[in-house]
């Protein structure tokens, strides 16, 4: 099963664009199994928006039709531009615009949502996790004070994968 491979390393290797989508889109669902978020009681389901156009949310919407995070119906959102940003749990920014990544954190901070971005260096600017590749290979690094900020705690084991940022 791919989803427990992602959690054990962070290393992958690509052939192609679309397999790395798939990989990206396991990691944001085993993220959600070690982020915890402040309760909700009234929230019957758990949004993922997606900012810019990408593949990946397409794969994401494939996820949604068959998973569910922490008992909750999967509900995907495209969105091209902060405005139009909903309340989400997690917010994945696909642009390496830094504009729009501080648009989306200023129209998050106090919500409790996880920012979810590609570009390097995006952690150290306010992004909680940020994927980057590093000699071909899929990494991660987790801004732990960002996490902290919005409510959100990383698991040990989550942060035993990622390069931490303090």
């Amino acid at each position: 099963m791919i989803f427990a491979v992602c959690v054990c390393s962070t290393s992958f290797s690509f052939a192609n664009s679309d397999e790395q989508y798939k990989i990206e889109t396991a990691f944001i669902y085993q993220f959600t199994n070690y982020i915890t978020w402040p309760t909700d009681s009234t929230r019957t389901s758990f949004v993922i928006s997606v900012v810019g156009a990408s593949p990946i949310t397409g794969e994401l919407e494939d996820l949604a039709k068959t998973k569910s995070v922490k008992g909750q119906k999967l509900e995907i959102h495209q969105i091209t531009e902060s405005p139009q940003l909903k309340k989400s749990d997690i917010v994945v920014l696909t642009s390496s615009n830094e504009k729009i990544l501080e648009e989306v954190l200023k129209k998050t901070r106090g919500t409790n949502t996880l920012i979810i971005s590609f570009s390097k260096g995006f952690a150290s600017k306010g992004a909680m996790i940020n994927f980057y590749l590093e000699e071909g290979r899929l990494r991660f690094e987790i801004n732990r004070p960002a996490l902290e900020n919005e409510g959100l705690q990383a698991s040990s084991q989550l942060l035993k994968l990622a390069k931490v940022i303090e």
